[in-house]
């Protein structure tokens, strides 16, 4: 099909209730990911299981175990409510469908209109599917294939920034805003189910009270709400026609990221306001804005132990520091420049590794099996500094390339500091989805793009 013809199609109503079906699963996949652990951690699902947990925890809280055997036992027992069962397996493996299902699509309708759908100019897209197509053959050649397929969860955002256009246009994100926003509200209605009756399995203390813990929501882990619920806001506020929600989003986030107690959640949150302030600012006032948000950051970052009620939180900095530092100990030279292969320091790699106890063996044996907690550590770990680079080249490039996104992608970069984003459900499509609204369709008449 021809670039007219295919611009045609995409401006057309033809893609528009697929996509807004594929969006409509996304959250509904978004929301079951976690649902299991969070039925369990009220006590909804495996109730004996909740209660005996929860008098044991109580128990700990008065007399933590000191001796290495009930440190290790008392892990277990909290580890035992992200095990998944029976049918809770469903819940899991539908954002793995959806991912499937949505790449399927995209291949088939790139199949039939051809060139009009890629990203112009393609070059940095093409650049770092080039560099992720031989990180994946050596690997392959290393451990097999097992190792590298579990690597390209990690890199799926590429593939939907290359072939997702024709889902990414602005009619197509604005639906996706509010999907977010429905999104939002149901962790927001689950927030004070689970601040009362939620095990505690994180030790915050909310305003120097033993009473409630951080929130999870349906995310698996505090900061990843915390994050996503950022990262919700900017999205809807990026593409949203009208501002009459934005309060209620905005006052959603904040105390979803309050209670998350997550410390790279709080500071991303205010800087995406000082961010909004300063875009909404009479320019008069942009430089008072600017000095503030400089100045207002100190304090902040000095109030996160009373804000979090977590007296520790500059302990966890470093538990995302340490695992760099300790890779990056005794490289070679070519393995800090070109990695060791995709699904070194991956949560998929692990989880699919385990099935296959020689190729586990193998790559323990390599040291490329650990759980980075941080985007920059997974990056170094499969393409080293050249998957880095390509990474924040590519998130810089997108907001040059589209300044009314650049909000997520200083989000994303610096919350990719403290989490795998990447690897992180639904965040990694939202990016996907955004890289290929950016590269294909800002800078274009509104007409074309259908909202800027």
């Amino acid at each position: 099909m021809s670039e007219n013809g295919c611009n045609a199609w995409l401006d057309s109503r033809a893609p528009e209730r697929l996509v807004k079906l594929l969006f409509v699963l996304l959250i509904v996949a978004a929301v079951l990911n976690g649902g299991a652990f969070w039925l369990k951690r009220v006590g909804f699902l495996e109730p004996q299981h909740y209660h005996f947990a929860a008098a044991y925890i109580e128990s700990s809280m008065k007399m933590p175990p000191t001796t290495a055997a009930g440190i290790a036992w008392e892990n277990a027992l909290k580890v035992g409510f992200y095990n998944t069962q029976g049918a809770e397996v469903f819940f899991k493996l539908i954002k793995d469908v959806w991912l499937t299902l949505f790449i399927f699509i995209s291949a088939v309708i790139f199949w039939r209109l051809g060139r009009g759908l890629l990203p112009v100019p393609i070059w940095p897209l093409a650049l770092s599917l080039l560099v992720v197509t031989v990180s994946f053959a050596y690997s392959g050649f290393r451990f097999g294939l097992v190792l590298p397929l579990a690597g390209l969860r990690f890199f799926f955002f590429l593939f939907i920034a290359l072939l997702g256009a024709w889902a990414a246009g602005g009619r197509q994100l604005q639906f996706l805003g509010k999907g977010l926003m429905v999104f939002l509200s149901v962790q927001f209605i689950l927030f004070p189910i689970e601040f009362e009756r939620g095990l505690r399995l994180f030790s915050a203390h909310f305003f120097g009270q033993d009473f409630g813990d951080r929130i999870v929501g349906t995310m698996l882990q505090p900061s990843s709400l915390g994050l996503m619920a950022v990262l919700s806001l900017a999205f809807y506020m990026r593409f949203s026609e009208n501002r009459r929600y934005v309060a209620m989003m905005a006052i959603m986030t904040a105390i979803l990221v309050f209670f998350s107690a997550s410390a790279m959640a709080m500071l991303l949150l205010f800087v995406f306001a000082v961010f909004e302030l300063y875009r909404y600012v009479n320019p008069a006032y942009r430089s008072w804005v600017r000095i503030a948000g400089m100045v207002g950051v100190v304090p902040l970052i000095l109030m996160l132990p009373v804000l979090s009620g977590r007296w520790d939180i500059m302990d966890s900095l470093w538990g995302r520091i340490l695992p760099l530092t300790e890779y990056l100990n005794n490289l070679d030279m070519a393995t800090l420049l070109f990695g060791q292969g995709l699904g070194a320091g991956t949560n998929s790699a692990i989880s699919l590794l385990s099935l296959f106890p020689a190729q586990l063996a193998s790559a323990n044996d390599a040291g490329i099996l650990f759980i980075s907690d941080s985007t920059p550590v997974a990056l170094m770990a499969q393409m080293g500094l050249a998957g880095l680079l390509l990474f924040y080249g590519l998130m810089a490039y997108a907001a040059f390339h589209d300044p009314d996104s650049a909000p997520f992608y200083l989000l994303v970069s610096v919350g990719s500091m403290t989490m795998n984003v990447s690897e992180l459900f639904p965040a990694n499509i939202l990016l996907g989805l955004l890289l290929a609204h950016s590269l294909k369709f800002a800078g274009l008449p509104s007409k074309d793009e259908g909202i800027r």
